[in-house]
């Protein structure tokens, strides 16, 4: 029986039930910012993730932990292939199944992509001039992140999720500055709520960090992956603003400094027609200040209510809001907080930990 009636689990749903519906109410102010109206279908089609989330939140705990371990396995599954393409086709010109139109949704598009099933490759190197592995996903940030968020809920514990070998290979390959900084920070959370980062610790980061600088830096004469994906874009102005804050451009910064001169237009966002033309000009992008632009502050609090309310109902209040933390790093970056992935780490992660703190107080 996946849902129990006891009381204890009664209790739990209903804070899973005020979860997906503050996740509802999100997602049909969002439709209603990019539709300018509210439509019956609609707003039925934006039930379906607030439904399904709150029945995999209804899981019994430990169906919850065998869920995402099978998560991880088959996320892993799918990425070992991937990652031995990629490799291979650095040496050798592989047969692809064809080529594909990558699709954002909407309008917009990205760039087109040989088809090797497990790992689909651009026709064309990235601004940072090298390809960097994506897996299955579109971008390699997009698949750096949630392998982040998944080494957090799983709190990088190797031994009982095998297959996390394959998710911390791919977080590396994709050469993805978010994840890197995502996937270090929830590293330190997690040693921090096991009272395990001491000073050894942090002097072994510290030399390793800059062992990596160093490599960068200095290895081919500055001409290697680590020094063009990473290093690079922390020097460059340009390349930066385009890749550590969800490729927002110096014009659409404008537009969203000039929101605080429009209260109105600072709460709700901008009009349809005005953001269509900001797109269309200065590209779509995917960060905070992305989101701010659509949405305005009121949808960006709306985003981030639900995780605030699961965060401060748990009972281990230090490593929620650590997650909180890690949250907010992601949401400035990326800002999809409503992929089912990263709801289902975010939320199992805190469940399983709550489990653990409650058998400990035993």
């Amino acid at each position: 029986m996946l849902i129990s009636i006891g009381a204890y689990k009664i209790r739990n749903q209903s804070k899973y039930v005020m979860f997906a519906f503050l996740i509802y109410i999100a997602n049909v102010y969002t439709m209603h910012r990019a539709r300018g109206t509210f439509e019956i279908i609609g707003m039925a089609n934006q039930a379906v993730l607030p439904i399904t989330t709150y029945l995999l939140l209804c899981l019994q705990d430990s169906k919850k932990e065998l869920l995402l371990y099978h998560i991880t396995k088959w996320f892993g599954m799918i990425l070992i292939p991937g990652m031995i393409i990629y490799i291979c086709s650095f040496f050798v010109n592989l047969p692809s199944l064809g080529i594909i139109q990558t699709h954002y949704g909407g309008d917009f598009y990205g760039e087109p992509c040989y088809n090797y099933l497990f790992y689909l490759k651009p026709i064309t190197v990235g601004a940072t001039g090298m390809f960097r592995f994506n897996g299955p996903l579109i971008e390699p940030g997009d698949l750096g992140c949630v392998s982040a968020f998944l080494l957090y809920a799983t709190k990088f514990d190797f031994k009982r999720f095998k297959y996390l070998w394959a998710v911390l290979a791919s977080l590396i390959l994709t050469f993805s500055l978010a994840g890197y900084l995502l996937a270090l920070f929830g590293y330190s959370a997690i040693m921090m709520t096991k009272n395990k980062f001491s000073s050894k610790k942090l002097l072994l980061g510290v030399l390793v960090f800059s062992a990596v600088i160093a490599f960068g830096t200095y290895y081919n004469g500055g001409d290697n992956y680590i020094n063009h994906s990473i290093l690079s874009r922390l020097q460059d102005d340009e390349l930066a603003i385009d890749n550590t804050n969800g490729r927002i451009s110096t014009q659409k910064l404008e537009f969203f400094y000039f929101m605080f001169e429009n209260p109105s237009v600072l709460w709700l966002g901008y009009d349809k027609a005005t953001i269509s033309f900001i797109n269309e000009q200065f590209g779509a992008g995917a960060g905070f200040y992305n989101q701010v632009l659509n949405i305005g502050i009121l949808g960006i609090i709306l985003y981030l209510l639900p995780y605030f309310y699961i965060t401060f109902k748990s009972r281990d209040r230090r490593y929620a809001l650590l997650s909180l933390v890690f949250l907010i790093l992601y949401a400035y970056q990326r800002f999809d907080l409503f992929w089912i992935s990263l709801i289902l780490c975010y939320t199992f992660g805190i469940c399983l930990n709550d489990k653990e703190f409650e058998l400990c107080k035993k």
